[in-house]
């Protein structure tokens, strides 16, 4: 059906740019977080400013993870898998609230 991208986008650019200073950590939540919201001209979407929907993602940085052979969606295709990354994700914040948590 298609390649997982969301489930590991951030750790796969976070372990392979960021860390190997081809990308700053800033650069990164502009061009995966800020930039996609303003090109889809969703205002309140891509900051944590006052009157944005407050949506985040909680990231430990002393914690690293395997790419799991099973995700939580339905396809398991990934070139990925197995693949040690750095930085796991905690917990997802929409509108303020924890919607998933580790």
């Amino acid at each position: 059906f298609g390649v997982i991208g969301l489930e590991t986008a951030r750790g796969v650019v976070l372990t392979f740019s960021v860390h190997e200073g081809r990308l700053r950590r800033k650069d990164l939540v502009r061009r995966m977080g800020c930039a996609p919201a303003r090109i889809l001209g969703l205002a309140r979407k891509g900051t944590l400013a006052p009157g944005s929907d407050a949506d985040a993602t909680v990231v430990d940085p002393r914690r690293a993870w395997t790419v799991p052979a099973r995700f939580r969606s339905l396809s398991r295709n990934s070139p990925f898998r197995g693949l040690r990354l750095r930085r796991r994700a905690r917990a997802t914040i929409v509108s303020g609230r924890i919607v998933h948590a580790l």
